[in-house]
């Protein structure tokens, strides 16, 4: 058990022996429960884009050659709206 202090924000710094061991990067969302008088922080069972800031922003911006594939086939439908 180690102690850690809550700053003026209500914020607490992870001890960085249980950020390594649990792969903890920054923006990654955490589980609270409360158990009588303890707070428990853990790692989301169901990592979504959800739950994962990182994760939805790799969502979000796809890769360049994706965003190619799509903006041709977002022109091909344009052409074929306009010609129906």
């Amino acid at each position: 058990m180690e102690l850690v202090k809550v700053d003026q924000k209500w914020r607490i710094q992870i001890p960085k022996k249980f950020r390594k061991r649990l792969k903890i990067k920054p923006r990654h969302s955490l589980s609270v429960q409360m158990s009588d008088e303890q707070l428990i922080l853990g790692k989301p069972k169901g990592i979504t884009e959800k739950t994962d800031p990182v994760l939805r922003d790799m969502v979000k911006r796809p890769l360049r050659s994706k965003m190619k594939v799509t903006d041709e086939l977002l022109k091909e439908l344009k052409d074929e709206a306009w010609t129906a």
